[in-house]
């Protein structure tokens, strides 16, 4: 479900003043970039996203005892605090939907001016031929995929930003503690797709069908929205397999490999909205609406960075009738003379601009696992933690509810790298997304 313009706006407004809960309505689109007028302008942006290197947990014996507890205090506000333990996961990988890049401090004035700006995706939920938007990213791995920004239209503001917000369809936490390594795995998606019966209705039965398998995020597992699963590795080297995750029992902390009537959830999952709004109808595409919670980190350093289309009389920085790239012969001669995306970025005094634009999120998940009321996890029962294991954005979520998150702080924080380059071909700018593609390793630096 790629979103369409007007409503992919009020998709990046409400992401910049209510950061951690975003919702996502939009008309399936066909384009790799933002229209423009009844225009597609393309973008040529990758986004790379991995966590910090937690490799001395394993390495440091002394660090890794250390990581396994510290004791720590959580306040969402002056009313809603909490005690207990703090944990920093080994790894974490999660499901991409969606990035965009904000400003925590744009709180007044014109909210069309304010917004945050989208770098990756154009959704939160269900697309073109059954896929589900996004693709899945290992801390272990700085991999990459195309997306779809809108910076085109922010010249004129020349933003710096100083926050990321991700979208996601699930979070898979590599955690130790009472001496194991543990797999802690939260989905916001539920699986089987088929589950939801409203699909069908709004997208067709072929569509359906494709979506079957191509809209599988975690393979080979079944799970309702918000579930919190659980799986302690047997070796603290090998991941979990899928049928080894298990649910928590929230009346005595115990695993079950059959999911219970009520579970250990993330119970402010239930306010997101999955709805049909219109359906497909004689070639139209569906609008439908899948809200999808976010993480938003705090940039370790702002990145001034902008855009603005390659030409024309709407293109503020080269109104010319061809791009700065191309000379007139080049130009003339190509079939497809549709606008594309330049980027810019000032760095110690530098302005360096292109038509590819390569992002790297890399973040840190320092002390984020909150174990809720446990205050010494020396003398806790594994049971008891396993009845408390939480994170503070959940913690958050569950005590504000998932519309209230704007301006709240859970410590995630991230460096952004930038590179802004040329295409050594020009044609790579106009081939867009790949629907269904996956991540891919790459070096920004």
């Amino acid at each position: 479900m790629v979103a369409a313009f007007s409503r992919l706006l009020m998709f990046i407004f409400f992401i910049a003043t209510a950061a951690l809960g975003t919702s996502c309505k939009g008309k399936e689109s066909h384009g790799s970039g933002p229209q423009n007028g009844n225009q597609i302008t393309y973008s040529n942006v990758y986004v790379a996203i991995s966590a910090k290197s937690s490799a001395s947990f394993v390495a440091d014996l002394a660090v890794r005892e250390a990581a396994e507890g510290q004791p720590c205090h959580y306040g969402v506000t002056q009313t809603i605090q909490g005690d207990g333990t703090c944990l920093t996961p080994k790894s974490v990988s999660l499901w991409a939907t969606s990035v965009s890049l904000g400003n925590s401090q744009m709180t007044t004035g014109n909210k069309y001016e304010t917004a945050a700006d989208r770098i990756l995706g154009g959704g939160s939920g269900f697309m073109k031929d059954g896929y589900f938007v996004g693709a899945a990213f290992d801390s272990t791995t700085l991999s990459a995929l195309r997306g779809s920004d809108n910076l085109w239209n922010t010249y004129a503001k020349q933003k710096t930003y100083d926050q990321a917000n991700i979208n996601f369809a699930w979070i898979n936490f590599v955690v130790d503690f009472k001496g194991s390594t543990w797999e802690y795995l939260v989905s916001f998606a539920e699986q089987p797709v088929s589950n939801y019966d409203w699909l069908e209705a709004c997208y067709g039965k072929a569509w359906l069908d494709l979506a079957t398998t191509r809209s599988i995020t975690l393979s080979g597992m079944t799970f309702k929205t918000g579930d919190m699963m659980i799986c302690k590795r047997t070796s603290a080297s090998q991941p979990c397999k899928a049928a080894e995750f298990k649910w928590i029992d929230p009346n005595d902390g115990s695993l079950k490999d059959t999911r219970p009537s009520q579970p250990r959830q993330v119970s402010s999952a239930s306010q997101l909205k999955r709805q049909c709004i219109t359906p497909a109808s004689n070639g139209a595409p569906p609008d439908a609406q899948f809200d999808l919670p976010a993480l938003t980190a705090k940039l370790t350093a702002s990145a001034k960075l902008y855009g603005d289309l390659s030409h024309g009389s709407t293109s503020q920085s080269n109104p010319a009738e061809k791009p700065v790239r191309f000379s007139e012969a080049e130009w003339k001669s190509r079939s497809n003379k549709t606008p594309f995306t330049v980027y810019f970025y000032e760095k110690d005094g530098q302005k360096l601009s292109g038509d590819k634009l390569d992002l790297a999120l890399k973040l840190d998940f320092t002390n984020h696992i909150f174990l809720d009321g446990i205050t010494d996890l020396a003398t806790a029962s594994e049971a008891s933690v396993l009845k408390a294991i939480t994170t503070k954005q959940f913690f958050a979520m569950d005590k504000l509810g998932i519309d209230k998150m704007g301006g709240v702080e859970t410590g995630l924080k991230s460096d952004l790298d930038v590179k802004v380059s040329n295409t050594t071909n020009p044609d790579e700018v106009f081939t867009g997304p790949v629907a269904g593609a996956k991540a891919q390793p790459v070096s920004l630096r």
